[in-house]
């Protein structure tokens, strides 16, 4: 999460950490660059990292839609490189969140995960 200027809180989905997970997959190249792009941020920015995931094992609720990168195969490998590239990560306010409603496989609701994030 990142605090602008005008004090508007903004949410950016997958930002800079996709290029590290889907480059090497996908495109051909790394996306290691990254990681000096956050150094460049310095340690005095209001900036939280969220990392949705989800339950494989229970988890029902991705399909295959035909616009992602990868097939529903990849999501397993994806996810585990996303949290990979997290772990790398050097901002300090990080937070990763499971989207997966454990009782019925399908997702939480948006106010669960959205306390849960900006807890």
């Amino acid at each position: 999460m990142l605090l602008a200027k005008s004090g508007a809180r903004i949410i950016f989905d997958r930002w800079h950490l996709g290029e590290v997970v889907y480059s090497p997959m996908y495109r051909g190249y790394s996306g290691e660059y990254v990681y000096s792009l956050e150094k460049q941020l310095g340690e005095n920015v209001d900036l939280r990292l969220i990392l949705l995931t989800e339950d494989f094992d229970i988890a029902r609720h991705f399909v295959d839609d035909g616009h992602s990168l990868g097939t529903v195969e990849d999501r397993e490998e994806e996810q585990e490189r996303f949290i990979s590239a997290f772990n790398r990560s050097s901002i300090r306010d990080r937070r990763i969140v499971c989207v997966t409603d454990r009782g019925l496989g399908g997702f939480r609701s948006k106010d669960q995960i959205l306390t849960e994030a900006l807890s």
